[in-house]
Parts: structure tokens; sequence; C-alpha cells
């Protein structure tokens, strides 16, 4: 538990304040208990929305500071490990908290450079600010990420569905897509091997065809951007009808416009990847990327290339929603874990697309950023044995 709360609270986002769970449910000890006894009677204070009890320390600590109104819980799981129960939580306060006694601690900066970019969607007719999530099956199920997408879509527009699954994926959903067709293979990073782009999911197209359609039913022209491996620099990959002509014959980003539903069809043989889906105009997107029962480490399984199309994306903001799984491993090394994630988390920082932002602990040009942003939160983490970061 212990062990959790410090590797996780070191990667939250700066919106996020991370509450301590040996303090708040254990009274430090290796176990969380659902009661506790005050003076030789059971005692718990329980949050009805999320039915979680709080020892008598937890209790005092969150009393004491008259915090409890202001913590917005958003959700928890519960898991055996190692025969002790494990409840980590992550909470997003609705008004600001700090305080001096170790029970809330913000671990990013106050002043997160991309909400600057997002403040100026305010003030452009075609400006996007674009969120990728990349985790297990908390992401590939959608359902978070959708809820976070249309929250923040009501406020600053609809940007569109953004990056999606190139076809169906067993046992995971795209919330904002539909998929019909044949002849088209989908493979994972976790279970397969292959020189896989950014994000571990590709489709092989040789023959047939694949249609996706926007889930709300729009049939908008919408600016398309598709990973594709052709076998030759000569092929052509087949949109609505058009061909779009490869440039090389590796991994590369094609660029086209179409209206929904989208056709896409290829007599040669194709590695095709994750395809982003955008409105013209400004707004907010939220693509989840995500894979059942999949690790961070498999990350180990993507090309070399794959901060290339990390860049191309243009994700202002990236989070990383891992941890389940890991959780579970029967032989986890955690020490290797924790290098990993950082090795990973590193990395993302450099590439392109996130260095375009200054250091904001070195420029006081976003001082009332966070103040002005307060409502609604701009991040949540949403699943909390999951760890996530924010970039730069």
């Amino acid at each position: 538990m212990r062990y959790l709360d410090k590797i996780l609270s070191g990667t939250v986002s700066p919106q996020a304040i991370w509450l301590p769970t040996d303090k708040l449910l254990s009274n430090g000890a290796e176990e969380y208990a659902d009661s506790v006894k005050v003076d030789g009677k059971k005692s718990s204070v329980t949050a009805a929305r999320t039915a979680f009890t709080f020892s008598a320390e937890g209790q005092k600590l969150l009393a004491g500071k008259k915090l409890w109104k202001k913590i917005n819980f958003t959700r928890y799981t519960t898991m055996k490990f190692n025969k002790t129960l494990l409840l980590t939580l992550f909470a997003l306060p609705i008004t600001a908290c700090a305080t001096n006694d170790g029970l809330l601690s913000n671990y990013g900066s106050n002043r997160p450079a991309w909400l600057n970019k997002l403040q100026q969607l305010n003030h452009t007719s075609d400006g996007k600010f674009r969120i990728i999530q990349v985790g297990d099956s908390h992401t590939a199920g959608d359902y978070f990420t959708d809820r976070l997408r249309r929250r923040l879509q009501q406020q600053w527009g609809n940007g569109g569905i953004g990056w999606v699954y190139p076809n169906a994926v067993k046992g995971q959903r795209m919330a904002t897509v539909r998929y019909n067709g044949s002849g088209w293979n989908t493979i994972s990073s976790r279970k397969s091997h292959s020189d896989f782009s950014f994000g571990g999911i590709e489709a092989r197209a040789d023959g047939g065809s694949v249609t996706l359609s926007a889930a709300d039913g729009s049939m908008d022209m919408q600016q398309i951007s598709i990973f594709g491996k052709p076998v030759w620099s000569e092929q052509t990959l087949t949109v609505n009808g058009r061909e779009i002509p490869a440039t090389q014959n590796g991994w590369q980003l094609l660029h086209t416009h179409a209206s929904l539903p989208m056709i896409l069809s290829s007599s040669m043989p194709w590695q095709i990847g994750f395809i982003n889906i955008e409105r013209p105009g400004r707004g907010i997107t939220v693509s989840a990327m995500g894979i059942n029962g999949a690790q961070l480490s498999q990350w180990s399984k993507w090309r070399p290339g794959m901060w290339e199309d990390l860049a191309q994306t243009k994700a202002d903001l990236i989070i990383l929603a891992y941890g389940t799984n890991e959780a579970f491993s029967g032989n986890l090394d955690i020490s290797s874990t924790e290098q990993t994630w950082r090795n990973y988390i590193r990395q993302i920082k450099n590439t392109p697309a996130q260095r375009r932002y200054p250091d904001p602990r070195r420029s006081g040009i976003f001082e009332n950023r966070l103040r002005q942003l307060r409502q609604p939160p701009c991040l949540a983490q949403r699943n909390t044995t999951n760890a996530a970061t924010c970039c730069p």
C-alpha cells in the first residue's frame, strides 16, 4: 500500500490531490480494516457515493480541517494483493485545499503550462486541444474517457472523435465510433509481435474493407489522419473511393478529408494503426488508446519509432492509466517497474509535441491559470490503482 502511494503520488496530475491511504484508511498498518474501534465502540464514516470507510485517524484529519465537504470522490477500486486489501484513492478539490500536516499533497506544478493553450480556445475559432489516454482495460472500455470527453467538449467545443482503433477489437469498445466490415484482421501488442505503431493496435488489410461510422450518427466532413505501413511505396489506400498514395514503404501518417461513414479498403497489404478523426474548427479531442490486460512495460513491443508517432499526434496532454495488471503480477519486480515507468514518462516529456511548452517553474506567465480553471477540472484519475501523468 505504501509503495503504491509513493510511486503514484509522484506521477499524478497537477490538478489532482493525493490522499495518503496508509494514514486515511489503515492508521499506518499493512492491512485495511473496514471499521475501527474508538473508546471501545465501532466507529466509521462512510462516503455514500463510494462506500469506503475511513480509519479513526483519517476521520479526525478530515474533520479537523473541514475538508470532507471540499472533496469530490470519483471512484475507488479494491483488490487483494499478497493477502492485503488495497484501496488507493484519488480526489479532486472542488475548492483549493492546502494543509501543512501532510494530509493533502500536490505533487505537480500549480501552473501547468498546457493550461495556457487550453484557455486560448476561448479566443480562437479553429484551435485544437488534444488529450490522449494510454492504458489498460479501464481505457479500452472508453467509459471514463468518454465522460471526460463529454465534459470538456461541453465547455471548450467538440473537436471531433480523436484517435480510434482501425477496426473493432474483441472485448473492447469505442464510445464514439461503430465498425462494420470484413477481411481485416486486428491484433494487439499484448498477445502478438509486430512493429506496432504508437498505441499497440493494428489491423492487417489485404483485400476487404472496414466502415467507421460516428456513434451519434453525424455525417459531417472530417479531417482524417491514418497511421499506415504499406509493403511497397507505390501502394495506395482507398478512403471513400479516393486513393491516398503512400509516400514510403515504412510507417507513415496519411492525411485526407472524408465524410462519415468512412470506408477504408485496399487490394494490397497494409498495416493500419490508429486513425484520427477531427472536425474543422476549435475544440477538444479525448482519445482512448487502451488494451485489455496491458502493462506499461509492453510498450517495448512497439516499434522504436513510436516516439515519432506520438509527436505526430500533436497531443497536448498525455494520460498514462496503468497499474492494475502490474499489481496482480505474481513476479512483480517493484524497482524495475518503477524505473520503467519513470523512463517512459521522461521519454514522453522529451517528444517534440511536449517540448513546445516552457517549464512552468521557470516562468511566471501561468500564475493565475489554476485558479481561473477550477471548474470543471481538466483531468481526474478515474481508476485508482493507475498512474497518471500530465505533460510537460
